[in-house]
């Protein structure tokens, strides 16, 4: 019994000792592993770890949270928030989608209030309901476009909100916060 366990052993490890079965290739490559499909590449449809895991990979928001839990800018540059605390003014760094073309506070504005279209059928609309409007869009009492949220210009985004909101910087690094691109919707 003991030359069996002996003999088997040692016929694993040469069979381990053998080439690797994953292609070889010079160009960088991350391999992830996740227990079920993502549900959508789309952010605004995001609602379990695996989609989030996914959507933080393909997209940047606002801001994003460092490894030490500071909130950082992201595509926003700076942020002016008015001292009442209820509106935050959004300045965005030059930054473009992977076909070229700008990502614009447009591409916020757009994104966000289709996440806040009950027609849509966003998973988490809920994390929004900070946002000036946001609840009354979803319950139909308004129309999303009304909702506090506007592109002053490509470069400049404000946001309304009900009341103060200490943590909406960090709030807004969550993946669901992240543009999709306006102009291939």
């Amino acid at each position: 019994m003991f030359e069996r366990i002996v003999l088997f052993t040692l016929a694993f490890l040469v069979a381990s000792c053998g080439k690797s079965s994953l292609p070889t290739t010079s160009e960088n490559v991350m391999r992830i592993s996740l227990k079920i499909d993502p549900t959508s590449p789309d952010p605004r449809r995001n609602g379990d770890v695996n989609t989030s895991t996914l959507n933080f990979l393909l997209y940047e928001g606002l801001t994003r949270l460092a490894a030490d839990g500071v909130v950082e800018m992201a595509l926003a540059e700076t942020v002016d928030i008015s001292s009442d605390k209820k509106t935050y003014t959004f300045h965005l760094r030059k930054a473009h989608w992977s076909d070229g073309a700008p990502i614009t506070a447009y591409d916020f504005e757009h994104s966000w209030k289709k996440t806040l279209d009950p027609a849509f059928g966003a998973a988490c609309p809920y994390l929004f309901y900070s946002i000036q409007g946001s609840i009354e869009a979803m319950e139909k009492k308004i129309d999303p476009v009304e909702v506090g949220v506007k592109a002053i210009d490509a470069s400049t985004l404000r946001v309304n909100l009900n009341h103060p909101t200490p943590y909406f910087l960090s709030l807004i690094s969550f993946c669901n916060f992240y543009p999709i691109p306006k102009h291939i919707e």
